[in-house]
């Protein structure tokens, strides 16, 4: 990647702190702990520390510059190369951003027979660390032990699979992988060799002592049921079919353990008998014709780019999630592949055996070009296109394929008003719409933009007034459709102009309220009736209601609850130091939500702050490993949710793990059982939503 320190400091304001960058205000050992970190993530390619920026309250990044960047570069390439274990050279550049010099570091991924770095004074183990997400962290046991692993320059593909002898090879197998070589490529030199040497020519098999040890591919490829149960019990697929939109209690699972090159076909046919199918008639004939929603290909592609991609030392099975409007691939292994660089001709594998066999079998796409064939195809029957999530602090990756068509003939309607779209922005504008809101994330998810490239291209939509920009940060910055935008639909008309005074005035029963009633309003607390809304005449003489003191002054725009002050002209809701914009000018009671403009009320919650979490919360944290029981992180995260409202993206950061992760395998279970609630109950897409765990007795 080409960077410059502006492009750098460009990035920080958008993302905020993330698993690549890094903002440091001098040198110490919190920076070489950066420099450990960013050396030893695994395929992170390293990472980037600014100096001469500084977050402000509203976690918005000022430029403040660095007095003296010469002896700062000095003071860091010395540090680098003589408080570490092994030297360390970063590549530094030192740049004007608004008027004031910004020093940019590069610091470098080490090579794996030098990993892990880490600081001399106090050693190993407590000096080494781990980039996940946007924290350093200490590398546990198995993190040294697999960063020994590595060292050895073999993938775990091709390692001997321990206790595994060529008799837990199934025969069966090897003659079926022979069959469907033979059917897609007839002149093969494999065909020509023996059993043994076919599997030590592919890399299912190592010789020794005159006979063949199976590596883990071959254990994978060609083991037998009882093999596979007895030596890789985790490594299985479920297909899991759901009834409702979320993974509830209502569910079947299909547990499949097989040999690779004959499972897969079961893998893809369980997939696939769950799909919806479009009935058409054939040409001239009164003949039914089904076709998957889905095309065949991309189905086919994404279950093997899971079965080949997965990370095979972490003991979890590949789920396939079948819902009525989507099908979820959750597969344990982040991409080795950077974001920016998806559906592009670039390929890491991770199992490279692997690999290898299903592109002899035809069924993996050449090198680099899966996720691009997929998009093409999905786009060429008018679906909506992949979304991918790749989590290195979860270890996951997760592909969503969406069963609706990306545009019915209604929305090229809808779209049809505005000119000058290309398809990305189309994307936008109806995911969107569907979802309630939209995210540069998400942008990235279905196009091929970069993050800067997906901010500008929001920014131009929100600009031509069919996006609105909504957050209290760049970092939190997140667009809903403009009210231009907006479908014409009559059950939902578009034109919401600003009340009339008396649609605000409450009976007097409403403003009767103490003190403690006066916390920021759930939204479901803000749909009154319209019996509400109606005054009385004798009410109003005067357009002042006053009762014992609580006065509602129309003439004035003043609402006084004891203090608590509504003030229209100012524009601001004070409750208790909690303050309400309305500079939208307009309210919605249709919605459950006050809206001013844009349909919802924003109310600023404090965001999760580790260091205002209580100090065994803090402990428990800092010593949570990737592998921690699930039981444990379930755990930290019901107690967490207890000390305030808790977004996904805030739970990941402190968790090492990524959003969609936490959000799918803890937060929507939790929320099902009960155990925790939302910020915006009738609203479950909210960007802004937040979780509070439920007491014993019921309270959030």
């Amino acid at each position: 990647m080409t960077w410059t320190v502006a492009s750098v400091v460009s990035e920080l304001r958008e993302t905020d702190e993330s698993e690549r960058i890094e903002a440091k205000s001098g040198l110490g050992d919190a920076t070489l702990k950066t420099v450990s970190s960013f050396s030893n993530e695994i395929a992170l390619r390293g990472g980037w520390i600014v100096f001469g920026v500084r977050r402000d309250d509203r976690r918005a990044y000022l430029v403040t510059g660095i007095a003296d960047p010469d002896q700062l570069q000095s003071d860091l390439v010395a540090q680098c190369r003589g408080a570490l274990n092994r030297p360390v050279t970063p590549t530094v550049r030192v740049d004007r951003v608004e008027g004031k010099r910004v020093v940019v570091a590069y610091i470098p991924e080490a090579r794996p027979e030098d990993k892990p770095i880490y600081l001399k004074k106090a050693g190993l183990p407590k000096e080494a660390f781990r980039r996940i997400g946007s924290v350093d962290r200490v590398a546990m046991d198995d993190d040294l032990a697999r960063f020994a692993s590595l060292a050895t320059r073999t993938p775990f593909d091709r390692r001997i699979a321990a206790d595994a002898t060529r008799a837990d090879l199934d025969s069966d197998a090897i003659a079926a992988f022979r069959r469907q070589l033979r059917d897609v490529r007839p002149a093969s030199e494999l065909l020509d060799l023996d059993d043994d040497a076919l599997l030590e020519g592919l890399g299912a098999g190592v010789v020794r002592d005159g006979t063949v040890a199976p590596t883990m591919a071959g254990l994978l490829l060609f083991g037998s049921r009882l093999a596979l149960r007895r030596l890789a019990p985790s490594l299985r697929i479920d297909v899991i079919t759901t009834r409702g939109p979320e993974l509830g209690d209502d569910y079947d699972v299909v547990e499949i353990r097989e040999a690779l090159v004959t499972g897969w076909r079961k893998v893809f046919r369980a997939a696939g008998e769950g799909l919806p199918r479009r009935v058409t008639l054939a040409p001239d004939s009164w003949t039914r014709q089904e076709t998957p929603r889905i095309p065949d290909r991309v189905l086919r592609e994404a279950v093997v780019n899971a079965l080949v991609h997965r990370d095979l030392e972490v003991h979890g099975p590949l789920q396939i999630r079948l819902y009525p409007d989507r099908i979820e691939l959750d597969n344990p292994g982040h991409s080795l592949v950077e974001e920016e660089d998806w559906g592009r001709l670039k390929s890491v594998a991770r199992n490279p055996t692997l690999a290898a066999v299903f592109r002899d079998l035809d069924l993996a796409e050449t090198r680099g070009t899966g996720i691009r064939r997929m998009r093409e195809r999905m786009q060429e029957v008018g679906m909506s296109l992949p979304e991918l999530v790749s989590s290195r602090a979860g270890n996951h990756f997760q592909l969503t394929l969406r069963l609706h068509h990306l545009l019915d003939e209604a929305d090229w309607e809808w779209l049809a008003r505005f000119r000058g779209l290309d398809d990305v922005d189309r994307q936008i504008l109806v995911f969107a719409e569907r979802n309630d809101g939209i995210r540069n994330e998400d942008v990235r998810s279905f196009s091929r933009d970069d993050v800067l490239a997906a901010s500008a291209r929001l920014g131009r939509l929100r600009d031509r007034d069919l996006l609105d920009q909504h957050g209290l940060s760049k970092q939190d910055t997140w667009y809903r459709l403009s009210k231009e935008a907006r479908r014409n639909d009559p059950a939902e008309p578009s034109d919401l102009a600003p009340p009339q005074s008396s649609d605000l005035v409450p009976q007097s029963s409403d403003l009767a309220a103490q003190s403690s009633d006066l916390a920021p309003p759930q939204s479901s607390d803000l749909a009154p009736q319209s019996s509400d809304l109606t005054p009385q005449s004798s009410d109003l003489d005067g357009k002042y209601l006053d009762l014992d003191g609580k006065y509602l002054d129309l003439d004035g725009k003043y609402l006084n609850l004891d203090e608590k002050s509504l003030n229209l002209d100012e524009k601001s809701l004070n409750l208790d130091e909690k303050y309400l914009d309305l500079n939208e000018k307009s309210l919605n009671l249709d919605e459950k939500y006050l809206d001013l403009n844009e349909k919802y009320l924003d109310l600023e919650v404090e965001p999760l702050n580790l260091d205002t979490l209580p100090l065994d919360l803090r402990a428990r944290l800092a010593a949570l490993g990737m592998n921690a029981r699930h039981a444990t992180v379930e755990a930290l995260v019901l107690d967490m949710c207890r000390v305030c409202w808790c977004e996904p993206r805030d739970l990941g950061r402190a968790l090492g793990r990524h959003r969609a992760y936490v959000l799918q395998r803890f937060l929507k279970p939790l929320f099902e059982q009960g155990k925790l609630v939302r910020r915006f109950p009738d609203s479950k897409h909210h960007p802004q939503q937040a979780y509070r765990t439920v007491d014993d007795e019921g309270d959030a």
